[in-house]
C-alpha cells in the first residue's frame, strides 16, 4: 500500500508541476512550445519510475486540467495532443529498427501536429491563433520538426537522469 500512496503523491505533484509550468508559460508568450515539452519531461520521469500506465494517467489528468486552467489554448492542446502522451509511448518506439523508428516518430509528429492545428484552426480560425498566412504556418511546421527530434533525444537522456534525483527527493520525506 505504501507504493500506491507514493505513486499517487508523485503523480499529484507531477500534475501540479505540469499545470504550473503551462500557466506560467502562458504569461510569457514565447513559451508556447517550450512549456508543453517541459511538462512532457515530467511525464517521462513518471514513465521511467512507475511505468506507462501511471504516465498515461498523469497525461490524461494534466491534459484535462490544462484545457480547463491554462489560458493559452494552443499550449494546452500541444500538451494534450503530442508532448504529454509521447513520453509514455516512446520506449515502445525505441525497440523498432532505426529507420522504422525514425519513420514512426516522423509520422506521429506530423499526424499529431496536423490534427492539433486543424482542430485549433476550426475552433479559433487562423487569425485567432495568430499564425499569419498559410506560408508562415507551413514554415513553422518545417522548423518545428527538428525541435521535436531534439525533444525526443532529451527525453532519452534527461528523463532517465532525473529519476535518481526524484528517488532521493522522495526518500527524504
Amino acid at each position: 500500500m505504501k507504493d500506491a500512496s507514493r505513486r499517487m503523491a508523485v503523480c499529484g505533484v507531477g500534475a501540479a508541476l505540469c499545470v504550473v509550468l503551462m500557466v506560467l508559460g502562458s504569461a510569457l508568450g514565447v513559451m508556447t512550445y517550450v512549456c508543453p515539452m517541459l511538462a512532457g519531461l515530467v511525464v517521462g520521469v513518471v514513465r521511467e519510475e512507475f511505468g506507462a500506465r501511471d504516465a498515461l494517467t498523469l497525461w490524461a489528468a494534466v491534459a484535462l486540467l490544462g484545457l480547463l486552467l491554462v489560458p493559452e489554448l494552443e499550449m494546452a492542446a500541444l500538451f494534450a495532443g503530442l508532448f504529454g502522451w509521447y513520453p509514455a509511448v516512446r520506449p515502445q518506439l525505441e525497440r523498432m529498427p532505426r529507420w522504422g523508428r525514425r519513420a514512426a516518430k516522423s509520422a506521429i509528429f506530423l499526424g499529431a501536429v496536423l490534427l492539433i492545428y486543424s482542430g485549433l484552426i476550426w475552433l479559433l480560425g487562423m487569425d485567432g491563433l495568430g499564425l499569419g498566412s498559410w506560408r508562415e504556418a507551413l514554415l513553422l511546421l518545417v522548423l518545428a520538426s527538428p525541435v521535436f527530434f531534439f525533444y525526443d533525444r532529451a527525453l532519452g537522456q534527461v528523463g532517465p537522469a532525473l529519476v535518481p534525483w526524484l528517488r532521493r527527493l522522495l526518500s527524504r520525506h
